[in-house]
């Protein structure tokens, strides 16, 4: 049994679904000014918040012990916290995973795994997945073709924010501005249904009614579900709502850097109308996208839960046969290929324009084809004359003027 030690202050929920490991047990300890570490010592020590100060002290100490370290990503990477944020880099704290204190950091996927590397040496990084999200991720695998059918014609819109919300005045304001205008937006159109949930004080600010009690992730899904589209701030909630296959929109009227990409972008009120009106549509293409961006942001192809817990098996086995933390590259494997979680796209939905022709034969097909390639090697050759004519009585017009 491998004894781990989780320092924590309010992140329990990010490592209390290792708890169903059967090879690791887990102890928590809200680490405080006060704390040491002491003998019996753990096999390894695990945190999601190595910029606390009181936390780094400890795992700065495991390392001259040579404890094994691990910490785990607890959300999608966020500029405004990496580097705007006043707990880090933006006000001279300690910036977000830059660099990590531990021995290696487990990430959501591989996005996030190509960032977290430039700014750390490659050799911590392993991929894992999120395992908070592995429940979800296995609801999604069996609703995959299921569709959603609506009981009325209200179409539903749910509009979130972050936990955080804001940092700063400048921050607060520009977010307020961008929700007053889908809320002024949205009271235009009929049959539309808004679903605000909103943390800190946001919704009196914008006088909505907020559909928040819990932060709590089984709270928002089945908003997410009742939702056609989703307009979100950069948060996990984007992911979770891709998990569900509904088109997702940051809105962002700071226009910071995006460090992943959605189909779906607002930065300005201009934007709000046809971005809206684009999401309605469920553009075949922009979904397309948005499963490939759901499958670089989050590891989904095997279990993140067993996958942590292998990851912990290998730390905790490697500093027993050699005394030591300095652990190589990868120590999971995380090249397989992109795991689709939806429905195959029908290539008729991706183009159709031509649509009409799939229902053709295989010799129908076969004349038609044979018709338009002589039809297009015709039009360039009367293209090729047309220019060589027009170069003609270009060149006569310039000799007649002399």
């Amino acid at each position: 049994m491998i004894h781990a030690v989780a320092l924590v202050k309010d992140e329990h929920k990010i490592i209390s679904p290792l708890e169903a490991l059967e090879h690791i047990q887990i102890e928590y300890i809200v680490v405080d000014e006060s704390f040491q570490l002491s003998q019996p010592y753990p096999d390894i020590i695990l945190t999601v918040s190595d910029w606390r100060a009181d936390i780094a002290r400890v795992l700065l100490e495991a390392k001259r012990l040579r404890i094994p370290t691990l910490l785990f990503q607890d959300g999608t990477l966020d500029w405004i916290i990496q580097y705007e944020g006043e707990k880090y880099g933006g006000s001279g704290g300690a910036t977000h995973f830059h660099p990590i204190l531990t021995d290696k950091i487990a990430v959501i996927g591989h996005q996030s795994a190509r960032l977290i590397a430039s700014w750390n040496s490659k050799s911590r990084v392993e991929v894992v997945g999120f395992p908070i999200l592995q429940e979800e991720i296995e609801n999604a695998k069996k609703n995959i073709n299921k569709k959603n059918i609506k009981k009325n014609g209200t179409y539903t819109v749910l509009v979130t924010s972050t936990r955080q919300g804001w940092f700063c005045d400048r921050q607060k304001s520009a977010f307020v501005e961008a929700l007053s205008d889908l809320k002024a937006y949205f009271k235009t159109q009929e049959n539309i249904k808004v679903i605000w949930r909103l943390a800190r004080n946001l919704a009196k600010l914008v006088d909505v009614e907020n559909e928040m009690s819990l932060k709590e992730s089984k709270e928002l899904v089945p908003l997410i579900n009742d939702a056609d589209i989703v307009i979100s701030a950069q948060s996990t909630v984007v992911v979770e709502a891709m998990l569900h296959h509904k088109p997702v929109a940051i809105i962002d009227y700071l226009n910071v850097p995006q460090f992943y990409g959605t189909a779906w972008l607002i930065n300005t009120k201009d934007q709000i109308q046809s971005t809206v009106e684009s999401m309605r549509r469920v553009d075949s293409n922009r979904m397309l996208y948005q499963d490939y961006q759901l499958q670089d942001i989050l590891y989904m192809s095997s279990c993140s839960i067993k996958r942590a817990g292998l990851l912990i098996k290998e730390m905790v086995q490697f500093r027993k046969e050699h005394g030591h933390t300095l652990y190589p590259e990868n120590l999971l494997s995380y090249n397989e290929p992109f795991q689709s979680l939806q429905a195959p796209h029908r290539i008729e939905e991706v183009y159709p324009a031509i649509e009409k022709y799939f229902q053709l034969s295989k010799e129908d097909l076969v004349h038609m084809i044979s018709r338009y390639s002589k039809e297009n090697s015709l039009l360039k050759q009367d293209a090729k004359s047309k220019s060589f004519v027009g170069l003609i009585l270009k060149l006569r017009k310039k000799i007649f003027r002399k």
